[in-house]
């Protein structure tokens, strides 16, 4: 299986701050999804979500490249989308090698709902009060992973700025993750809204 390089530059994102937060107020107050990444300081991703939440936008948080977050930014969640790994990492040890009680945790600590890519096995929602919701992984020829986690999460904000409800945007994400795959590049294998479509059709 051929894969593509992949460099993560730490750096590029580390000025960013409340000031350039503030500075995109106006943009954020006519969002209906604002997504963040673990690649920015925590602190910019926290200033973001608050103003996210009084113009009453849905919070997306792929908390990649994993690392503890404070219970402040997990409160401020409204779609955590964490892999396996990750997941661990967030909810800590006396978490790990469960799943299912990993992500009840972070839904204790103020997130609304955890949303975990299994790679091929699909994903597992969690929601407070709810059973969770498991969605199979599709069968692909599998060319190349980098980007399926980033695609799964662009492919989710996507669907829900469209307006889809968190299950329906699930089902768009985990194809548009599926046929991520069988390209080559992270850029590259990401698929048009009409392909994700042609999948699920």
């Amino acid at each position: 299986m051929a894969t593509t390089a992949l460099r993560v530059y730490p750096g590029a994102g580390t000025g960013l701050g409340a000031t350039q937060v503030q500075a995109a107020a106006s943009l954020l107050a006519n969002c209906r999804v604002v997504m963040a990444s673990c690649e920015v300081p925590v602190q910019a991703t926290l200033n973001a979500f608050q103003l996210a939440r009084e113009a009453k936008a849905i919070t997306l948080l792929n908390p990649a490249p994993a690392r503890a977050l404070p219970d402040a930014l997990l409160a401020l969640v409204d779609v955590l989308t964490p892999n396996e790994s990750e997941l661990y990492q967030l909810a800590g040890p006396a978490h790990s090698g469960s799943v299912d009680d990993a992500a009840q945790h972070l839904l204790a600590l103020g997130v609304g709902a955890v949303l975990v890519t299994l790679g091929a096995a699909g994903c597992r929602l969690y929601q407070s009060g709810q059973a969770p919701v498991a969605l199979a992984g599709r069968s692909m020829s599998v060319l190349d992973t980098i980007g399926a986690g980033d695609t799964f999460t662009g492919a989710l904000a996507a669907a829900l700025a469209r307006g889809e409800t968190l299950a329906a945007a699930m089902q768009w994400a985990n194809a548009a993750a599926a046929l991520s795959v069988t390209r080559h590049g992270a850029i590259d294998g990401i698929p048009t809204r009409a392909d994700v479509a042609a999948l699920l059709s």
